[in-house]
């Protein structure tokens, strides 16, 4: 009824139209209400366009108040400026519109964009050129032609008109269909495990919540006869079933002995993490064991507690990150980290514990493995050992190791007070051995000891 009423609105509207002889844009532009009609859509178009931003959550309030400001706006303009569109040169005023009518279209977003811009152009050209061209008293056509294509023109930029403000009204309404739309739309996917075929086909396919499909499975070979579906996880005996599509359905027809390969379960590995001294601080994971799947990035924060600070990090053993807060691990195998914190009251106190040895004049410092050459069975060598800062007193050893086995020279641990130690040492291991002698020594640093290593290899000739 609303549409049949419009429709005989827009048709004599037309007729009016295109029964006046003496019609054309000048006219047009130089009538008061035709600029205030034109006003008052630019202006409604523009606060639309704005204010629809700023109530984002209500449409009409949007509305509403650019309906106002249009009619306020526009019959002000008029008012103070006279019949402003009259003043324009007619491409000035057309460009003007076109432009109001592109940024409807950018708002509205809608199918009907090219054919409000399409309608409205073939209007305005035939009234603007094609009336004067083609019609009497210079055209070749006849009036009753003219006044045929007038109506037609008439109508269809009434059209354009209607067009325009269905799209500026009814945006909200159709964005809110189409999303209903769509949260009523499930997805049915079948698939075939083994040799097998399905109908509908093994695919992907999209229904209405609540749609009844049946799917049927059809063996190929006897030797992989059909077993049974997997739908959502559970399995269903009967190669036909009938399904009630109320939420996304996965479907698998599993023909013969086959099965769905299981899920792939990740990997696991630990992190154990320490402090040490436990007063020291604490960590971000906390201390304990922690279990990740192989592969994950883990960081972990050190948090000194207070007059304390970072000494280093013993990952797995090895020493890294020293003086820093932060490590970062991926997640490979299992680690055990140990965060080693140290009193500023200490740091100030310790140096770095450094050692040496030496013999035949070759040294090997803390840290350091070398091979110096050879030495004849039975001969006498002289090892010297000095060490120096970390914090007295020192827990030193000095030791042998012939062909993997080891050998304390002398008692297993001494402790010094000076920072230089000599011993005497001969090897009866065959000839072409591998003769190793080393130092060991450990400082008394109150928090965490620290200990350096050096071993110097020859060979028995």
């Amino acid at each position: 009824m609303k549409r049949g009423f419009f429709l005989l609105m827009v048709f004599v509207l037309s007729i009016k139209l295109a029964s006046a002889q003496q019609i054309s844009i000048t006219n047009l532009l130089s009538n008061e209400w035709f600029n205030a009609g034109l006003l008052f859509l630019i202006i409604f178009v523009c606060c639309l366009i704005v204010l629809k931003r700023i109530f984002r959550a209500s449409y009409g309030v949007a509305v509403i108040m650019s309906l106002i400001l249009g009619i306020a706006g526009s019959f002000s303009i008029i008012a103070k400026y006279g019949l402003i569109f009259q003043k324009f040169d007619f491409w000035a005023f057309f460009l003007i519109f076109l432009i109001v009518l592109a940024l409807v279209m950018l708002s509205s977003r809608t199918k009907r964009a090219g054919a409000i811009i399409f309608l409205f152009t073939i209007g305005i050209a035939w009234f603007a050129y094609g009336k004067e061209i083609f019609c009497p008293p210079k055209g070749t056509l006849s009036s009753n032609t003219c006044t045929l294509l007038n109506t037609i023109m008439g109508i269809l930029i009434l059209i354009a008109f209607a067009l325009l403000l269905s799209a500026i009204f009814s945006r909200t309404k159709w964005k809110q269909a189409e999303r209903t739309e769509r949260e009523e739309e499930v997805i049915l996917v079948i698939r075939v495990y083994g040799t097998g075929t399905t109908t509908p086909a093994p695919g992907t396919y999209r229904f209405k919540k609540g749609t009844k499909v049946t799917i049927s499975a059809i063996t190929l070979d006897q030797q992989h006869p059909f077993s049974h579906w997997t739908i959502n996880g559970r399995n269903v005996r009967g190669a036909r079933q009938k399904l009630k599509l109320n939420k996304d359905t996965d479907a698998v027809a599993v023909f013969g002995a086959v099965q769905p390969p299981p899920p792939v379960k990740p990997t696991k590995v630990t992190l154990k993490i320490e402090v040490r001294p436990p007063e020291g601080g604490k960590t971000n994971p906390s201390p304990g064991v922690h279990t990740y799947d192989k592969g994950t990035t883990v960081t972990i924060r050190a948090i000194p507690a207070e007059n304390f600070k970072v000494a280093y990090w013993l990952v797995n053993g090895k020493q890294e990150n020293k003086g820093k807060r932060i490590l970062n691990l991926v997640l490979d195998k299992d680690y055990y980290v140990v965060v080693i914190f140290e009193s500023k009251e200490d740091a100030k106190k310790s140096k770095e514990l450094f050692i040496k040895l030496k013999i035949k004049g070759k040294t090997a410092k803390g840290g350091e493995h070398i091979f110096i050459g050879e030495v004849k069975k039975g001969e006498k060598i002289g090892v010297e050992g000095s060490w120096g800062g970390g914090v007295p007193p020192y827990q030193v050893l000095f030791y042998t190791r012939v062909n993997g086995k080891e050998k304390w020279l002398g008692d297993k641990q001494i402790e010094y007070k000076g920072e230089k130690a000599k011993r005497t040492v001969s090897f009866d291991a065959p000839s072409g051995s591998r003769v190793v002698i080393g130092l060991l020594v450990e400082d008394s640093h109150p928090s965490q000891p620290r200990l350096s290593q050096a071993e110097i290899e020859l060979k028995v000739v």
